[in-house]
Parts: C-alpha cells; sequence; structure tokens
C-alpha cells in the first residue's frame, strides 16, 4: 500500500483545573469501505471514493459496502459501484470521481450495460429489475417477482444480442433462469427446478452460444443459449474435489475456444475442455481454508491471475506455479476485482461485509 506521511500536530493539553476536563484530539482512519485503485498492477492502493453531489458539492462513498463493481464493455473508465446501503453510484473518470445514479432502490446486486448502447442499463434488486435508457438519469421497473419465496440473484445482458436478458432467481431451496429476447419487456422462464440457487450466469465470449450457470452448491453448462443444460457437477465428487462445487466467480480463458478458471470453496481450478476435466492449482492455503470472493485472469496475458479472498489479495505471473501476497487495502473481504482492459496494470478494488 502507499505509505501517507502523517503530520502530528503538537497540541498542548490544557488542563482545567475546576473540572478536571482534558482537551483530546480524536485521531483519524483511514478509509476502510467504497472503491480503492491500484495503478501497479495491485502491489499498492488508494481510496477513490469521492462522490459528488448536487451542485457538486463533494462527499464519499467511503463508508459503503461495494456488493459488485461493473466495468462498462464500451468504455474502460466508467465503472458502476453497487452498494448495500446506497444504491448505484457510477464513475466516468476512472474512479476520481463518483455520481450516485440510483439511491432509493434498495440494495442493488447485479448489473448490466448494452453494448450496443451503452446508455441503456440494467440493475436488479433482490425483488426487482430496472432499466435506464438514459445513462441512469431515469429508472422503469421492468420486472417484479411476485411470488413470495423467490429473489432475484443476477442478471446478465447478452453481448452476442442485447436484446436477450437473463437472470437468476433463489425459488425456495432451487433456482431458475428467466430471460427477456425484447429488451427487458416481456419475460419467460428459460430453466426452471435447477437444483439450487442460481448465483452467477456466464456466455463464453468466443462462442456466444455457450453458457455456464454457477449455483449455490453446483455447476451447469449448456452449448445452446440455455435450451439445454448438463450438470456438471458430478465431476468435482468423481476427481474428490470437496466443495468444489460451491463456486464465487468464473473467468473464461483467452487462449482457448472453452476454457475457464472457477473459484470456489474448494480453491481455485482450471479445466481446459469445457468442464470434463479439471487441474487444481497449489495456493498458498490448504483447499477449504479460505473463502475467495473475487477472481481475474490478465485478458492480454492469461499468465497473470489474481484473487481475493477474505484475508487478502493473491496474484500469480506464472499460471499458478507461484503466488506473492499482497497487503490488502482495507480490513473487509475483497468483494469485487476488476482490471482495465486497455491498461491492465490498472485495478479496482471493492471491500464488503458480509449482512449478518
Amino acid at each position: 500500500m502507499i505509505k501517507k506521511q502523517k503530520i502530528i500536530l503538537l497540541i498542548p493539553i490544557i488542563t482545567i483545573f475546576m473540572t478536571g476536563c482534558f482537551l483530546k484530539v480524536k485521531k483519524e482512519t483511514a478509509p476502510d469501505g467504497g472503491v480503492f485503485r491500484s495503478l501497479d498492477s495491485a502491489v499498492s492502493w488508494e481510496n477513490k471514493s469521492l462522490l459528488l453531489t448536487t451542485g457538486e458539492q463533494s462527499t464519499s462513498i467511503s463508508g459503503f459496502n461495494v456488493e459488485f463493481l461493473f466495468l462498462d464493455p464500451t468504455d474502460s473508465k466508467t465503472i458502476y459501484a453497487g452498494t448495500r446501503e446506497k444504491g448505484v453510484f457510477v464513475t466516468w473518470d476512472g474512479a476520481e470521481t463518483w455520481r450516485s445514479i440510483l439511491a432509493d432502490k434498495g440494495n442493488i446486486i447485479s448489473f448490466g450495460v448494452d453494448q450496443n448502447y451503452p446508455c441503456t442499463l440494467y440493475a436488479a434488486g433482490v425483488k426487482e429489475i430496472y432499466k435506464s435508457i438514459d445513462c441512469g438519469r431515469r429508472w422503469k421497473s421492468v420486472f417484479y417477482e411476485k411470488r413470495n419465496d423467490a429473489t432475484i440473484t443476477k442478471i446478465l445482458v447478452d453481448p452476442e444480442d442485447s436484446t436477450r436478458i437473463f437472470m437468476g432467481t433463489a425459488v425456495g431451496n432451487r433456482g431458475e433462469i428467466i430471460w427477456s429476447q425484447d429488451n427487458g419487456e416481456s419475460w419467460q422462464v428459460l430453466r426452471a427446478n435447477f437444483k439450487s440457487t442460481v448465483q452467477g450466469i456466464y456466455i463464453n465470449p468466443k462462442n456466444p452460444r455457450i453458457m455456464y450457470a454457477t449455483l449455490k452448491k453446483g455447476f451447469y453448462r449448456s452449448p445452446d443459449k440455455g435450451v439445454t443444460w448438463e450438470d456438471l457437477t458430478p465431476r468435482f465428487n468423481e476427481l474428490d474435489l470437496k466443495n468444489a462445487d460451491e463456486i464465487t466467480a468464473l473467468e473464461f480463458l483467452p487462449s482457448l475456444e472453452d476454457g475457464v478458471i472457477i473459484a470456489s470453496k474448494y480453491g481455485l481450478l482450471r479445466s481446459e475442455n469445457s468442464g470434463v476435466d479439471w487441474q487444481a492449482y497449489i495456493l498458498l492455503q490448504q483447499p477449504n481454508t479460505t473463502s475467495i470472493q473475487s477472481l481475474i485472469i490478465n485478458k492480454q496475458n492469461e499468465n497473470e491471475i489474481i484473487y481475493g479472498t477474505d484475508k487478502g489479495i493473491y496474484r500469480s505471473i506464472d499460471s499458478g506455479v507461484n503466488w506473492t501476497t499482497i497487503k490488502p487495502p482495507t480490513n473487509r473481504f475483497i468483494r469485487s476485482l476488476i482490471m482495465n482492459p486497455d491498461q491492465t496494470n490498472i485495478l479496482y478494488l471493492g471491500g464488503w461485509v458480509p449482512s449478518k
């Protein structure tokens, strides 16, 4: 981390003999929440949480828990930060300043951008999907979950055809994927009765017909845009990879047609053949001893892998053969990590404390 010089003010202690009172100097602490930025591949970090409000008055988002960081696919300086406390904030200048764009809709847990029309935005709350067509100035509800036992868990805009929007849900102890084929105007169930909550939906950038779904406990692959799904979970059991099916993040390997790295309760795993075979990375932690919250692969150099946990940040530049421990800029879980695709030395981090 960048060490900041502290200026110590020598303030005399004023004793008031008649009352026995003392003048106390309050010690300031560095920001622990909000968004942090690194310009040197995660070696050092600086809090970048300046919030501009009406009249260009300045305050901060440094006290907030960041649920997600979402990078605009068309502009690497535009980033959306979803917070547990105050909705969604946006930066258009690489985190130098932030503005609130969705503050009164409760906890927003997932986000999407239409890469053909990047002012068209989708935000998923626990019960509702909101859409904006003017870069977040105005929003309307396009979906409301009426079932008492159902919540929304994920939203994804199809990069191949942005009229198609995918939504993950939790319905009791099972999950669904619901989709829209008309920009969110109407919705249909694409796949019901996943065996647990759908937590992540991913589309292969090299072959957009290939999709993956990560569950609270389970892993599925579709070769045909969600029409049919194959349960890949049994492969983890066959390979004796305990809790590998509790997946928190997935990244596609740029050099392969359908290769992935997943972060799970077990650790990091790599498959080069569509989830048929798996290789476990040897990490600094033993399997099933850490909570990996976030994962990055450098798309320009896939030998560089970075992941964040409840305890720190770890980086490899040789495809996982060796790992370096990096002191995080926050005591919170490293919930979100994203990398600037144009300047891969620039990273952004969001800290988060689990809800009680």
